[in-house]
């Protein structure tokens, strides 16, 4: 094992939670202790946010590690969609063991449970990781539990966690009566470069390191790849520590950081732009451009961000796992020109340049081709699927087996929210798990191609919550085969 090789205890960026790794900063010591000293008290609303990566988990270990006895923990993971669903999750979390099937008989039980915990000199403490995933119903439900209550403290405290969306749910009007109980917020920001080479030397150290093993350009390389982001450091730190193990180098070196950027990318995007025909492939022995940006360390934020790299490598560096799972929604439709006029309707209804007889697109031979679009939409910085967005993109797949003569465009978008390169990104992964997802039915990937824009050709203002949430989409465009037109 590497760490051996350097004169380490242990592997000083593995890819877990241990709070013995936590660094905090001078930037987040006081939010450290305001977290902690609100366990004790009846704080009501706290609300612990971040992008994906920046090390809320770890934050959050730390807040709880050493907590006073007397308070009552109780944490949801990731809430259930539906109401009830939700209010069972908070009684089993908090070990009350009764299923409860409408909210009236729970509140007043759970008013009797807190009341107890509260006469016992228990503090009671709901914890709601992934909070972006609440509903307004649910964050309502939550205001009322909030109203429970003796005459000069709250009953109950409530930690939200959760990443920029949930900042922006509490934006919405409706969202106003929780957000103005919030009495303390806390925004994980990326490492600054001086925090990164302390981020980097810290976890050194607990590994039992005597010397930094890691050169000031390697850092600054480390850096510019990262973003400052806790969890793509401990990814290209590991990586750069096995990398010298192999060469036999006591050092990291700026050419190894480098190398281990270029392969991260590679198994990232292992083709950007060239399915689209927009830009030319990469030639063998030419650096990606991640490498040609490590260079450059004043062009820091045109790196990948940690959601970016959430799919890769959590088990090991050259696994490339693309297993969709969790979030989006979706919706399909058809759009038909007809007289320069844009109709939509469903994907299951029929097009009338369509013989009702057929399940095949059929090319007219005096008007365009009515072009059949997907099209499948994402939670802010998300690109997961849900078992509706899967079930959709099967409805794609038997429309490419039914119909041979068929090629498909996959074309991912984001909202114009965050870094204009870091979105562009973010587009192409998305149109990439979809694009994978397609091919990986026994359809030919030649008859596939995707590409991201990024912010590019919204469909809605940005200005707006709900613009926003229709412009985080994937499209799948069907047109048909020239070649297979050509033939016929």
């Amino acid at each position: 094992m590497y760490h051996v090789y350097f004169g380490l205890k242990n592997k000083p960026f593995q890819i877990n939670t241990d709070a013995s790794f936590l660094w905090v900063g001078d930037r987040h010591k006081d939010a450290l202790s305001v977290f902690r000293y609100g366990l004790l008290e009846y704080r009501g609303f706290m609300a612990l946010t971040g992008d994906s990566g920046t090390g809320k988990t770890m934050f959050l270990n730390a807040v709880l590690e050493n907590r006073h006895p007397d308070v009552l923990l109780a944490k949801i993971a990731d809430p259930e969609p539906d109401l009830l669903g939700f209010i069972n999750s908070i009684a089993i979390s908090f070990g009350i063991n009764v299923s409860f099937q409408s909210k009236g008989p729970f509140i007043d039980h759970f008013e009797q449970f807190l009341n107890r915990q509260y006469h016992s000199g228990k503090t009671a403490l709901l914890i709601i990781e992934k909070a972006q995933h609440l509903t307004h119903e649910q964050l309502e439900e939550i205001r009322v539990l909030s109203n429970l209550e003796k005459p000069s403290t709250k009953l109950l405290n409530v930690l939200f966690v959760g990443n920029d969306t949930f900042n922006e749910m509490l934006l919405d009007d409706e969202n106003r009566s929780i957000r103005q109980r919030i009495t303390f917020s806390y925004h994980l920001e990326p490492l600054d470069r001086k925090e990164v080479g302390e981020y980097i030397w810290h976890h050194q150290q607990v590994a039992g390191a005597k010397m930094n093993l890691f050169t000031k350009n390697s850092i600054d390389c480390i850096y510019v790849f990262s973003g400052g982001l806790p969890f793509l450091i401990n990814i290209i730190c590991d990586c750069a520590l096995r990398a010298a193990y192999t060469r036999n180098k006591r050092l990291v070196s700026d050419m190894i950081v480098s190398e281990c950027a270029r392969i991260l990318e590679e198994r990232l995007f292992p083709k950007p732009d060239e399915t689209m025909g927009s830009t030319p492939v990469t030639a063998p022995g030419k650096q990606l451009a991640v490498t040609q940006e490590i260079s450059k360390p004043r062009r820091r934020k045109r790196m990948l961000s940690a959601l970016s790299v959430l799919l890769l490598l959590l088990g090991a560096y050259f696994t490339h796992l693309w297993i969709p799972a969790s979030a989006g929604w979706f919706d399909t439709f058809t759009e038909e020109w007809i007289t320069g006029k844009q109709i939509a309707q469903t994907v299951k209804q029929k097009s009338p340049a369509v013989p009702p007889d057929s399940k095949k697109i059929s090319r007219a031979s005096e008007t365009p081709a009515v072009p059949e679009k997907i099209l499948i939409h994402f939670h802010h910085d998300g690109h997961d699927l849900d078992p509706p967005s899967v079930e959709a993109l099967d409805q794609a797949k038997d429309l490419l087996r039914m119909n041979p003569e068929l090629k498909a465009t996959v074309v991912g978008y984001t909202d114009s929210v965050g870094n204009p390169q870091y979105n562009l990104k973010l587009s192409r992964l998305r149109a990439n798990i979809v694009e994978k997802h397609l091919s990986g039915s026994g359809i030919n990937p030649d008859r596939i191609d995707s590409k991201g824009m990024g912010i590019q050709n919204p469909v809605a203002s940005n200005d707006t919550l709900a613009g926003r949430r229709l412009n985080r989409r994937v499209e799948i465009l069907f047109y048909p085969d020239p070649t297979s037109q050509s033939r016929h």
